[in-house]
């Protein structure tokens, strides 16, 4: 029961008049609803194939050592594709020397031909 009202919940702010960002994506197999509230970075997924509904809402923290995540995921159905559940990732800053490009004297190594 809670499960429901709380993937309710998202689904409706997703789609309210306050959301901004908001994008769709459809598959033939999967459609995806984000946005974004304040904060909050929302999301609902609804899977055609399976017996699957997500919705989940996220929290973007930034800092000194990156980015971090905070997610809590609502899952419906019987087929359930993600894990429900809190969850967290952390992105680490890219170096300065991740996009640089190399001498031409190794680019020329790499292809010998």
């Amino acid at each position: 029961m809670f499960n429901q009202i709380l993937f309710t919940l998202i689904t409706r702010l997703t789609f309210s008049r306050w959301a901004r960002d908001y994008d769709e994506h459809h598959s033939p197999y999967e459609e995806c609803c984000t946005a974004r509230l304040g904060p909050l970075q929302l999301a609902a997924n609804y899977c055609f194939v399976l017996d699957h509904r997500d919705a989940s809402a996220s929290l973007i923290l930034p800092t000194f050592w990156g980015r971090l995540q905070l997610t809590y995921m609502v899952c419906l159905g019987e087929e359930q594709v993600r894990h429900p559940g809190f969850s967290t990732w952390w992105q680490k800053p890219l170096s300065k020397t991740a996009g640089a490009l190399k001498d031409k004297a190794a680019v020329a190594d790499d292809f010998p031909f």
